[in-house]
C-alpha cells in the first residue's frame, strides 16, 4: 500500500505541533497556579523594619499572618526578644491563592479604610503626618506636642499604669514628641484630648486648739477649690465642743476666710480659743453663729489682734468682734458685714463702747456700734423668756444701722476654755 508524499507530510507536521503545544504546557503550567506562586513569592519577598515597642504578635496581625508563622520565617529563638531596627521577612498569608489573586475582601478593605481614615483624624500636629493605627494588640499612636501620658490615658479610659506597663516606660513624665505608644485592648482611634490641669491645692495651715494642745496641719482646698473632706474632719474636730465633745461641720464661708487669713500670714499658726458651741437653754443669743459651725475666736501667731481685725474687717459677708483687753478676734460667716468691739476683760461682763483710735472711714462704724449697744443693754436689762442674764450671746440686736451688729459675750464653762471673755 503507497502512501501519498503530501499526507505523509501534513501527519507529521501536526505530530511535531502537538508536541511543541505540550511542552510548552509543561512549561507554563496551569495560570492560576503560576499566579498563586507569584503571589506568593511576592508576598515572601515582603520585610518589615521594626519600630521601638512593637511586639511580634502586633507585627503578625499587621501582616496578616501568625506570630508562630512569623517566628518561624525568621528563625527567631525567643519571639519576645526583637530589636528596634531588625528587619523581619513576612511569610505568605494563610489566604488561599484565589483570594491573594483577586486582592484583599471587602471587609478588609473597609477596615484599612476606616483605620486610615480614623488615623488621619487624629494625626494632626503628629511629627511627619504618622497616624494612629489600629492593630490586634491595640491602637498605635505617636506623642504629639503637649501631649501627656495622662491626656493618652484618659482620651482612651485606661490608666497609667497599664500604659506605662505595656511601653516598657518607667516614667510617666519622659514622653518625647514622636514616640510611639501602644493603646493595648483599644479597638479604635479617638483623639487624644488635654486633661484638665488642676491648680495646686491650696496652702497648708496649722491649727491650734488652745485649751486642749492640739494641732493640724491640712489642706483645706483642693486644686479646683473645693474643701478636701480630711481637712474639714480635722477641722471639724479641732473646733469641736471641748465639754460635751460634740461636732458640727464647719460652714466652707468661714473656712475660705480663715484661708485667706493664712495666706496673708504664711506659715504662722492659726490659733483657736472657740469654734463650735452647741445651743444651751438661757443662753442670750437664740441664733448664735457659734451654734451652727459658723464662727470662731481665734488669733494669729505672732500678729497683732488689731492688725488681724483690720484684715478681717476686708470680708464682705463677716462679723468681726473685736476685744481690746482679750486674747482674740471674732470672726463669723453672714449674709451682711459686721462689726463690734468689746472693751470687757476675760470673765467680765462685755462693755460696748467707742472705738479709741483714729482711723479714716470708722465713724459710721463706731456710732452704729454705740447705738447697738444701747439697745444690747437695755435688752439685758428685761431678758426674754427663759433667759436669766447669766450667759451673753452673739449680737443681740438683729441688725444695726451701718452694718454694724453688736455681740455681747457668752460664757462656756462647761468648755474649760481659756479664762476670757468668749465671743459671740
Amino acid at each position: 500500500m503507497r502512501f501519498s508524499p503530501l499526507r505523509s507530510g501534513r501527519k507529521a507536521l501536526l505530530a511535531s505541533a502537538a508536541m511543541l503545544g505540550a511542552l510548552a504546557w509543561s512549561l507554563a503550567g496551569d495560570p492560576a497556579a503560576a499566579q498563586g506562586r507569584s503571589s506568593r513569592r511576592g508576598a515572601a519577598a515582603r520585610t518589615h523594619e521594626v519600630e521601638s515597642g512593637e511586639t511580634l504578635t502586633e507585627i503578625a496581625g499587621r501582616y496578616g499572618v501568625s506570630a508562630a508563622a512569623l517566628q518561624e520565617a525568621n528563625e527567631l529563638e525567643d519571639p519576645n526578644r526583637i530589636r528596634a531596627g531588625q528587619t523581619l521577612s513576612i511569610p505568605a498569608s494563610t489566604t488561599s491563592s484565589a483570594t491573594a489573586a483577586q486582592g484583599p475582601s471587602r471587609s478588609a478593605r473597609d477596615r484599612a479604610s476606616s483605620t486610615e481614615e480614623s488615623g488621619r483624624a487624629s494625626s494632626d500636629g503628629e511629627p511627619g503626618g504618622r497616624a494612629a493605627r489600629v492593630t490586634r494588640a491595640g491602637v498605635v499612636l505617636y506623642v504629639a506636642a503637649g501631649q501627656t501620658l495622662s491626656d493618652i490615658a484618659t482620651s482612651y479610659g485606661t490608666t497609667l499604669s497599664r500604659l506605662k506597663a505595656a511601653n516598657d516606660l518607667e516614667d510617666a513624665n519622659t514622653l518625647r514628641v514622636g514616640q510611639r505608644i501602644l493603646v493595648p485592648g483599644a479597638r479604635e482611634v479617638v483623639a487624644v484630648r488635654r486633661a484638665r490641669r488642676e491648680d495646686p491645692p491650696s496652702n497648708p495651715i496649722t491649727f491650734l486648739r488652745v485649751s486642749t494642745d492640739e494641732s493640724r496641719t491640712v489642706r483645706l482646698f483642693d486644686g479646683r477649690g473645693r474643701p478636701r473632706t480630711s481637712a474639714r474632719d480635722d477641722l471639724d474636730y479641732l473646733m469641736r465642743s471641748v465639754g460635751s465633745g460634740s461636732q458640727r461641720r464647719i460652714h466652707v464661708d468661714l473656712l475660705r476666710m480663715l484661708q485667706s487669713v493664712a495666706d496673708h500670714w504664711p506659715g504662722r499658726r492659726i490659733l483657736i480659743y472657740s469654734g463650735y458651741r452647741p445651743h444651751r437653754s438661757g443662753q442670750f443669743t437664740a441664733r448664735s453663729k457659734h451654734n451652727v459651725g459658723r464662727a470662731v475666736d481665734f488669733r494669729v501667731e505672732g500678729v497683732g489682734n488689731s492688725e488681724l481685725r483690720d484684715f478681717c474687717r476686708k470680708f464682705p459677708k463677716a462679723g468681726v468682734g473685736y476685744y481690746p483687753n482679750s486674747t482674740f478676734v471674732h470672726l463669723d460667716a453672714r449674709d451682711e458685714r459686721g462689726y463690734w468691739v468689746d472693751y470687757s476683760g476675760p470673765g467680765e461682763a462685755p462693755r460696748y463702747g467707742r472705738e479709741r483710735r483714729e482711723a479714716e472711714g470708722d465713724g459710721e462704724d463706731e456710732a452704729a456700734a454705740d447705738r447697738a449697744a444701747t439697745r444690747a443693754r437695755r435688752n439685758r436689762a428685761t431678758p426674754a423668756d427663759g433667759a436669766d442674764g447669766a450667759g451673753a450671746g452673739e449680737g443681740a440686736p438683729a441688725s444695726a444701722p451701718g452694718g454694724a451688729t453688736p455681740a455681747p459675750t457668752e460664757g462656756e464653762p462647761a468648755e474649760a476654755e481659756p479664762a476670757t471673755a468668749a465671743a459671740p
